[in-house]
């Protein structure tokens, strides 16, 4: 086998139970949820193959009343991710259920005599969104901000939030227009910045069980939306908003400044022990020192000693000219740590140096030690000739 080079940079992303693949990222996001190297991505097609996916549709229910005011994410149970792949299903897709949870009879809103005139528009983003460096939950992505200006003057306006991955809606609005009313929810946390701290807001989120169940928006039907509706503020949604590059819910021209409120701001949204899982977690342990992305070389020379103790021939490959110090997203260890949960990083263990303790979980590790890779999710395969061949 030969090493491989896409786009020009070779990475180390997935573990299987006889093999261990290369590939380069992804950047889009949506409908499924697609894991690589600690990077969670959303989007509305299938995931590569190198990459483990889950369809965002697996029913479950959580709930955060606010009214105006910052509530941390519950403390999510430190369980393998339901996102892990089978050898047999990586890249299957399941239609099974649909992406929302029932509205238990436990459940109690937060807003009390909505005005009988206020109307509902439902919103939701197709994609992307600006990453802002830290978690508002615990399921290991980072958060995105997405903008949202209201123009409706003259009317109480109630909103239906929803994405997928976690995302902070900053709403903004123009002057006449009143906000009564937001349920925001998603499979990970959405929360609510740029609001008046009288204005009740409902936060769900798959992650996060409670009575009020969770709901998922993305795609252009909005499933689901008059259900929640009808249920949440007694009347049917007046129309569904895919959210455009001015992220307006109303029509251009705005007729003046646009208002918001700093009760709740951005950064105050930031959930701290988020910084315990996945991505975040990967990219703290690096922020910290006690790992650094590896350079190519480095796992070039690891491959080729590990070829040697097998008597594998070597591979004629004409990238290896040069050895090569460009970093690649493997993870050398530097100094003692446990394994974060459920990060889908691959860690490279240096001779001397001890692996990281604890679960391993969905991690990948290369270790100079024992001369041995493994594959994460599919457990070590310590001594198996193929483990690690397909890496040369």
């Amino acid at each position: 086998m030969t090493h491989r080079s896409i786009r020009g940079v070779l990475v180390v992303v997935h573990f299987g139970a006889a093999a261990l693949a290369f590939c380069a990222f992804d950047t889009d996001a949506q409908v499924y949820k697609c894991a690589r190297q600690g990077e969670v991505k959303y989007q509305q097609e299938p995931c590569d193959a190198a990459s483990s996916q889950s369809q965002i549709s697996a029913p479950d229910s959580s709930s955060g009343v606010r009214f105006g005011n910052t509530r941390p994410a519950a403390t999510r149970a430190l369980t393998q991710p339901d996102s892990r792949p089978s050898p047999a299903t990586t890249g299957a897709v399941s239609n099974a259920s649909s992406p929302q949870r029932p509205i238990s009879a436990d459940c109690t809103f937060p807003w009390r005599n909505l005005p009988s005139d206020a109307t509902v528009f439902a919103a939701t983003r197709s994609g992307g969104g600006g990453g802002l460096g830290f978690p508002i939950d615990e399921s290991g992505g980072e958060a995105n901000l997405q903008e949202l200006v209201v123009n409706q003057p003259g009317r109480r306006i109630a909103l239906l939030l929803s994405f997928t991955g976690p995302t902070i809606w900053h709403v903004k609005w123009t002057k006449g227009t009143e906000i009564v009313a937001v349920w925001a929810s998603g499979h990970d946390r959405q929360a609510v910045a740029g609001l008046p701290r009288s204005v009740p807001i409902l936060e769900t989120s798959k992650n996060t069980p409670a009575p009020c169940g969770w709901f998922a928006f993305y795609v252009k039907n909005f499933p689901m939306a008059n259900e929640y509706s009808q249920k949440a503020f007694n009347r049917p949604v007046a129309q569904t908003v895919m959210l455009g590059p001015d992220n307006l819910i109303g029509s251009n021209p705005l007729p003046g400044p646009l208002e918001s409120s700093n009760d709740v701001t951005v950064r105050s949204l930031e959930h701290t022990a988020g910084w315990q899982f996945g991505s975040m977690a990967l990219e703290k342990l690096e922020k910290d020192g006690y790992v650094r992305k590896a350079l190519r070389k480095e796992l070039w020379d690891w491959q080729d000693a590990w070829a040697a103790k097998r008597d594998i021939p070597p591979v004629d490959n004409p990238q290896r000219p040069g050895q090569p110090t460009d970093r690649i997203v493997v993870l050398v260890v530097q100094k003692p740590f446990a394994f974060p949960k459920n990060a889908h990083g691959t860690f490279l263990v240096p001779k001397g140096m001890s692996r990281p303790t604890g679960d391993a979980g969905i991690a990948g590790i290369i270790d100079w030690n024992t001369m041995t890779c493994c594959g994460g999710a599919y457990g070590c395969l310590e001594e198996a000739a193929k483990s690690c061949q397909s890496t040369r």
